[in-house]
C-alpha cells in the first residue's frame, strides 16, 4: 500500500492493521523454509523482511528506495536481525543479488490490487530470482460491481452549495470534485450486482489495458457508482481482500461515480469497464457502465491535467 511524504505515519497505520499483518505472517510462514533466500520488495518498515527472518530465512534482501529507508535500517537493528537482513536502497528493478532469492515477498497492493503497479514491478524482480521462486502474493484479482454508495450521495450533497455561493456559481468546481474517484468503505448491502473480475498471476502477468465484463443486477436500487476492490491469494489457502463484507483493513474501496445515477432492477445485464491509462495513478483512469443505449461513466484525467 502506497505512502506519501509522511511515510512513517502511514506505515504505522498499516502496521496497526492486524488483518494485514497477520495474514501476511501466515503466508510467509507457509512460503519461507529454513535456509531460504528472500527478497522483500518495497520493504518500508521491514515487517515482511523481519517475518521472513523469523520464519527461518538464511538471507533477506530488503529493498526500499523511499524516505522510509533510514527507519528500515534502524528497525532491522532494533530487532537484532542485521546478520540476516540486508537493506538495499535502490529501485527494485535494478537490484542484483549475490544469491538468487527463492522467495519474493511484497506488500505493494493498492486499493484496486494492481494500482501500485505490482505486476510489472514484481515481474521485473522475479526475472532475477531463482527459476522456482515463490511469490507472495501469488495472485491478485481486480473486482468490479455496481453499488449504491452512501458516501457518494453525501459528497454530492455537501458540494451542492457550490451551485450558488455568495451570489456566485461554482458548478464547474462542484462537478469536477464530484466526478473524481472516491475512496471509502462499503458494506455488502451496498452492492447491487454480481461481480466482474480479472485475475492475474503475480510475477508473470502484465497490467491489463482494461478490466471489463457483464454483470447481472441482483437487487433493486439506484447505482451511483462503479466500485472496485481486490482479492489476493497470498499463498494457497491464505487470502486477503478489501471488498465489501471482508474484514476491515487499512485499504479502502474505490467508488467511481455515475452521474446521473442508473436505476436498476434484478435481472438487468450491465456492461462494466475500468480502463487505466497509467496503472499506478487511478487519477488517470476512465470508467463506463452500459445497459443498452443507457451509458454512464467518467474520466478522472481532466481533473489531473488542470
Amino acid at each position: 500500500m502506497g505512502a506519501g511524504f509522511d511515510d512513517a505515519g502511514v506505515h504505522a497505520t498499516m502496521l496497526l492493521d492486524p488483518v494485514r499483518v497477520e495474514t501476511f505472517a501466515r503466508a510467509i510462514r507457509a512460503a519461507v523454509k529454513p535456509g531460504s533466500v528472500v527478497v522483500d520488495v518495497g520493504s518500508g518498515t521491514g515487517v515482511l523482511a523481519l517475518l521472513a527472518a523469523r520464519a527461518g530465512a538464511r538471507k533477506v534482501y530488503a529493498i526500499e528506495r523511499g524516505p522510509m529507508f533510514e527507519l528500515l535500517v534502524r528497525t532491522i537493528e532494533e530487532n537484532g536481525a542485521t546478520n540476516v537482513i540486508v537493506p538495499m536502497y535502490l529501485d527494485a528493478r535494478d537490484a542484483e543479488f549475490p544469491e538468487p532469492p527463492d522467495v519474493l515477498v511484497s506488500e505493494t497492493l493498492g486499493s484496486l490490487g494492481i494500482d501500485e503497479d505490482c505486476l510489472s514491478l514484481l515481474t521485473a524482480v522475479k526475472s532475477r530470482c531463482a527459476p522456482d521462486c515463490v511469490v507472495v502474493p501469488a495472485t491478485v484479482e481486480v473486482v468490479l460491481a455496481l453499488v449504491a454508495d452512501p458516501s457518494l450521495d453525501r459528497q454530492r450533497l455537501s458540494l451542492a452549495p457550490l451551485g450558488a455561493l455568495a451570489g456566485l456559481s461554482f458548478g464547474a468546481v462542484r462537478d469536477r470534485v464530484a466526478g473524481r474517484p472516491h475512496l471509502g468503505q462499503l458494506s455488502a448491502g451496498d452492492v447491487l450486482s454480481s461481480e466482474v473480475s480479472e485475475r492475474f498471476v503475480v510475477g508473470i502477468d502484465r497490467a491489463p489495458a482494461s478490466v471489463s465484463g457483464t454483470c447481472k443486477v441482483v437487487q433493486p436500487g439506484v447505482a451511483n457508482g462503479l466500485a472496485g476492490w481486490f482479492r489476493s491469494d497470498l499463498t494457497p489457502g491464505i487470502s486477503l481482500s478489501n471488498g465489501p463484507g471482508a474484514p476491515r483493513t487499512c485499504w479502502s474501496t474505490f467508488s467511481f461515480p455515475l452521474d446521473p445515477p442508473l436505476e436498476v432492477q434484478p435481472g438487468y445485464k450491465v456492461k462494466l469497464q475500468l480502463k487505466p491509462r497509467v496503472v499506478n495513478q487511478p487519477s488517470t483512469w476512465s470508467w463506463q457502465v452500459r445497459r443498452g443505449k443507457d451509458v454512464r461513466g467518467g474520466d478522472s484525467l481532466p481533473a489531473r491535467r488542470r
